[in-house]
C-alpha cells in the first residue's frame, strides 16, 4: 500500500538522518496525525443519534486537535517553505504562496488549519465541506499529483485518507468513550469494528492499487527507501489486522475491550503515521545515476561514462589505454544490449575520436578518447555494455559491464 499521504521530497541526502531532516519528519507526523484524527472526528459526527458519552468526547476532541492541528500546520508550513526558499530573501515567500502550485496548496492548507478552530460552531455541512477540503488538498499535495493518469492517482489516494480518517477517527474516539463511560465504549466498538474493517479494505485495495500505478515493477520496493517504509507500513497494518480480530473475538463475547488492547491499537496508529511520516519524504522511484565503469589491466585499460544514466538520450564517453609497445587501438566498439528481453541483440554505438583535456595518462600506456551521444539506452532494464577493441596485432581484447537504469 502507498502512504496514507504524501510531500514534497526535502533536499539532502536520503539515507542521512540529520537533525533538519529530523525535524522536517516530526514536523510532517504531528501535521498528519492531527489531519487525520480531526477528519475522522467530523466524519464520525455525521452519524445520527449518538449517545452522550460519545457526542461530548467528540466535540471535546474536536476542540483540542483543531487547535492542535492549527499549530502542526504552521510549524510544518513554515519549515517547508524555509527550505524551498533557503538562501532566498523573506520576500520570495509571498511569490511561492500566490504564483506556484505548491505555494497555493501551502496557503490553503494554512487557510483549512486556522479555519479549524471555528469547527466546534459550525454546522454538519460546514465540517464535511472543511473534511473533503482538507483532505482533498492534502491529496492534491502528494506524489498522486506527480503521476498518470492523475484524476485516478488523485482520487486513489483521496479515497485512502478518508479511510484512513475513518479508522484513526474513531479508534481516537473509541478511547476516549472507553476513558468516560466504559458500557457505551462496548456499544460504539461494536459499531466502529464494522467501519473500521472496511476501512482497512479501502486502504488495502486504494494502497495496492496506488502503487501499482507509481511502480514500474514490484522489484523497486526493494531498492529505495520509499520501498523500505512501505514494507514497513505494511507490517504494522498487518497487526492492526490481528488487534481487530482479538478486539471483535471479545466483542462477540459481549465483553468490553482490554484497555491494553487499546493501547496497543493507538500504539500501531502512531507507529503507522510515524512510518507515513518519514515515507512520504521519499521518492517512490529510484534515482538514476551517471554510470561509471573502469578497469585496469595489463594488456588494456579502460573507462566508460554513461551521463546522465536515463533511458533515453545519454552522452557515452570511452578511453582506451594500450600499452606503448602495442600502440593506438586499430579498432574500437560499443554495444550495448538489454538484458532479460528475449532475442534483442546488441546495439552498436557510433563513436567519434575526440581530444581529452583530463589528466589521467598511465605510464608506457597510449590513450585513445572517444564520444558520442543519443537515444541507445531506449528503455528502463538492466543493460549490458561490451566494449570490443582490436590492437595494431589484430588481437581482439573484449570487456563487458553490466548496470540498470529506471
Amino acid at each position: 500500500m502507498p502512504s496514507l499521504g504524501t510531500a514534497p521530497t526535502i533536499t539532502g541526502g536520503e539515507q542521512d538522518l540529520t537533525t533538519t531532516r529530523f525535524i522536517f519528519y516530526a514536523s510532517r507526523v504531528l501535521y498528519f496525525a492531527s489531519l487525520l484524527v480531526l477528519s475522522g472526528l467530523l466524519l464520525w459526527g455525521l452519524r445520527r443519534a449518538p449517545s452522550a458519552a460519545e457526542r461530548t468526547s467528540r466535540e471535546t476532541w474536536i476542540g483540542w486537535t483543531a487547535q492542535f492541528a492549527a499549530l502542526a500546520t504552521l510549524v510544518y508550513i513554515v519549515l517547508q517553505m524555509s527550505n524551498l526558499t533557503e538562501g532566498e530573501p523573506f520576500s520570495e515567500w509571498g511569490r511561492i504562496l500566490t504564483d506556484t502550485t505548491v505555494g497555493r496548496l501551502y496557503a490553503a492548507q494554512l487557510a483549512l488549519a486556522f479555519a479549524a478552530l471555528l469547527l466546534r460552531g459550525m454546522g454538519v455541512s460546514a465540517r464535511l465541506a472543511w473534511t473533503l477540503l482538507a483532505l482533498g488538498t492534502e491529496a492534491w499535495n502528494g506524489h498522486a499529483a506527480a503521476f498518470s493518469p492523475e484524476a485516478y492517482t488523485l482520487a486513489l489516494d483521496f479515497v485512502h485518507l478518508v479511510a484512513a480518517a475513518v479508522w484513526s477517527g474513531g479508534l481516537v474516539l473509541l478511547a476516549a468513550v472507553w476513558h468516560r463511560e466504559r458500557p457505551e465504549a462496548g456499544r460504539f466498538a461494536i459499531l466502529f469494528s464494522k467501519w473500521a474493517l472496511l476501512s482497512f479494505l479501502l486502504l488495502a485495495l486504494t494502497g495496492a492499487l496506488s502503487t501499482l500505478q507509481y511502480l514500474p515493477t514490484l522489484s523497486y520496493l526493494f531498492e529505495t527507501s520509499w520501498g523500505t517504509w512501505l514494507l514497513i507500513k505494511v507490517g504494522l497494518s498487518l497487526l492492526v489486522v490481528v488487534t481487530a480480530f482479538l478486539i471483535r473475538m471479545r466483542l462477540r463475547k459481549g465483553e468490553l475491550p482490554r484497555s491494553g488492547l487499546l493501547k496497543a491499537d493507538l500504539g500501531l496508529l502512531g507507529a503507522i503515521v510515524l512510518s507515513v511520516g518519514v515515507l512520504t519524504y521519499q521518492n517512490p522511484l529510484p534515482a538514476n545515476e551517471p554510470i561509471s565503469y573502469h578497469e585496469m589491466g595489463t594488456d588494456m585499460h579502460v573507462t566508460l561514462r554513461i551521463t546522465p544514466g536515463v533511458p533515453g538520450d545519454n552522452a557515452f564517453t570511452l578511453k582506451i589505454w594500450l600499452p606503448d609497445s602495442v600502440g593506438a587501438p586499430k579498432k574500437v566498439a560499443l554495444r550495448l544490449r538489454p538484458l532479460g528481453s528475449g532475442d534483442v541483440g546488441f546495439i552498436d554505438v557510433p563513436l567519434e575520436a575526440y581530444e581529452d583535456s583530463e589528466l589521467d595518462d598511465f605510464p608506457d600506456f597510449t590513450k585513445a578518447t572517444f564520444q558520442s551521444k543519443g537515444p541507445y539506452l531506449a528503455f528502463r532494464g538492466r543493460w549490458e555494455a561490451q566494449i570490443r577493441v582490436t590492437d595494431s596485432t589484430d588481437t581482439e581484447i573484449v570487456k563487458s559491464t553490466t548496470f540498470r537504469i529506471y
